[in-house]
């Protein structure tokens, strides 16, 4: 009997120390849990973190890509600038060359300024002397002007006297000759109507070109504008002092007299009116 005592208290023993280490390994167990957790709080807070890490790395990517390519574009534009720069510096040494060259051509403009001052000197020396001769020379043209003037005068009163006598020496006809200006149309030196005879004329000092032009330009303004003025015959004359060789060839046998007071050159011819208005169109033609 004690000996089954004994043995049931060595099992009450034995449970007590199996309860106490269940509770023990509850224990442990109750901390492995807590630390398991910790470890899971923890693995989330890390990969929270490697997350962060993870995205700023991304952004820290992206942005070093663009810094790669903003120094990769760096990089050509500083080649750029490198080769502007050699230009440049080729440009500077011709620019200096050519400062070098404009000194030269400077320093021989000095010299040419230096004789030209000269020159200027004598020039307004030369250009004074000048004017005074110009200042005589122009008293010597009114004189001239006036002595043409009144020379020119005399030679249309004269034309006037003169011409007359001489048609009715060629055409057996003598007619009163004056000035006639139809005011905007027409102007001539001698003017003079006989029955059915009219006489257009010219008065210059010599007899050129441009003397015939004007007389047969004014036979044609009148035939155009005042008819009235004229008559069914006509006679065209020019007078002066002189006569061009030219004009032989030119009007020579046209009809158009030509007179001086030395005597007559080109004997004037009776024409019809139209044939008077053809024959000043045809020198017109022929002196164009």
């Amino acid at each position: 009997m004690s000996s089954a005592v004994r043995e049931l208290e060595e099992l009450y023993k034995l449970l007590e120390e199996l309860r106490q280490r269940i509770r023990a390994v509850e224990a442990v167990s109750r901390e492995v849990a807590e630390a398991l957790a910790l470890i899971v709080r923890l693995q989330e807070g890390v990969l929270s973190i490697l997350k962060r890490i993870l995205g700023k790395l991304d952004e820290h990517s992206q942005k070093l890509n663009t810094l790669v390519r903003d120094v990769s574009d760096l990089k050509v534009r500083v080649g750029r600038l490198e080769e502007r720069m050699d230009r440049i510096e080729k440009d500077m040494k011709a620019l200096k060359e050519d400062v070098n060259a404009l000194k030269k051509d400077v320093s021989v403009l000095k010299e040419g300024v230096s004789a030209l001052k000269k020159d200027v000197n004598t020039l307004k020396r030369d250009v004074s002397e000048l004017k005074r001769d110009v200042s005589v020379l122009k008293k010597d043209m009114r004189d001239v002007k006036v002595t043409l003037s009144r020379i020119a005068g005399e030679l249309e009163e004269e034309a006037r006297d003169a011409v007359p006598y001489m048609l009715e020496r060629t055409i057996g006809m003598r007619v009163e000759l004056e000035k006639l200006a139809v005011e905007g149309i027409v102007e001539v030196n001698l003017y003079g109507v006989a029955d059915d005879l009219c006489v257009l004329g010219e008065v210059r000092t010599r007899i050129g070109p441009s003397v015939i032009k004007k007389l047969c330009r004014s036979l044609l303004t009148l035939y155009e504008e005042r008819r009235d003025l004229l008559r069914d015959r006509v006679v065209l004359v020019a007078y002066g002092l002189d006569v061009l060789d030219i004009m032989r060839d030119l009007i020579g046998g046209c009809g158009i007299g030509i007179l001086t007071p030395r005597g007559i050159v080109f004997k004037p011819r009776v024409m019809r009116l139209k044939e008077a208005v053809e024959t000043c169109r045809r020198v017109l033609e022929r002196l164009k």
